[in-house]
This record gives structure tokens, C-alpha cells and sequence, in this order.
């Protein structure tokens, strides 16, 4: 049980870093994006959808699912206010809207990637 709270810890802490990334490095609004932060964006946000849940998996090394889904949750509660911490806050309702989507899309692609962390655990396992 402690592992897997450690793991899904972990995996939310992961996804707070790479979104505080993406919205520290992304230029102002005024300002153009460049093709190489374009390629930045695309990729973090392919890392952030899959990769805390793997995290959590690998960690967890069994039960790959429930920390991946335990992992979605956490996220899609702390991601907007790392992200609201850059842009100000919004009504609400919008955070609420913002959660509520998020919960529903991180928790099928970081119980994916849960699966696959655990998977990969035990098939290289020493």
C-alpha cells in the first residue's frame, strides 16, 4: 500500500514539472511561438498523457491500472492550478469544467500508461 501511494506521489509531482514547464516556457500572448517551442509543446504534451501514469506503474509494480487511474485523478485536480498559478485564475465554474474533462481523459491515458509501466516492470525485472 505505501508503494503505491509513493508511486502515484510520484507520478502527480511528474505531471505538476512538465506542465509547470510547458507554461513557463510558453512565450507570451502577444508574442509568436517558434517552430522549435512548437515541437517542445507537442512533445511534453505526448510525455505529460502517458508518462506519470508509467511512473506510477513502475513504481507501484503491481495494480499498474489503479495507479494509473489514482494518478489521472490527481492530476487533472493539480494541473490547472499549476497552470492558473502561471495565467491567473478563472471563474469557478471553468475550473470545475476543466477538472471534471480532465479527469475523464487523463484517467484513460495514464491508467495506459500505468499498465505499461507495470507490464515493462515485471518483463525486465532482475
Amino acid at each position: 500500500m505505501q508503494r503505491l501511494v509513493v508511486a502515484i506521489l510520484l507520478g502527480i509531482t511528474l505531471s505538476a514539472a512538465i506542465t509547470a514547464a510547458i507554461c513557463g516556457l510558453t512565450p507570451d500572448a502577444h508574442a509568436p511561438w517558434t517552430v522549435s517551442f512548437a515541437i517542445f509543446r507537442n512533445i511534453a504534451l505526448a510525455v505529460a498523457a502517458v508518462l506519470p501514469g508509467f511512473l506510477a506503474g513502475w513504481v507501484a509494480g503491481r495494480s499498474g491500472i489503479v495507479a494509473g487511474a489514482l494518478v489521472g485523478v490527481g492530476v487533472a485536480v493539480v494541473s490547472p492550478f499549476v497552470a492558473f498559478s502561471f495565467w491567473g485564475f478563472f471563474p469557478v465554474q471553468k475550473v470545475l469544467i476543466t477538472i471534471a474533462v480532465g479527469i475523464v481523459t487523463n484517467v484513460i491515458t495514464q491508467c495506459v500508461g500505468g499498465v505499461a509501466g507495470e507490464t515493462l516492470r515485471r518483463r525486465f525485472a532482475f
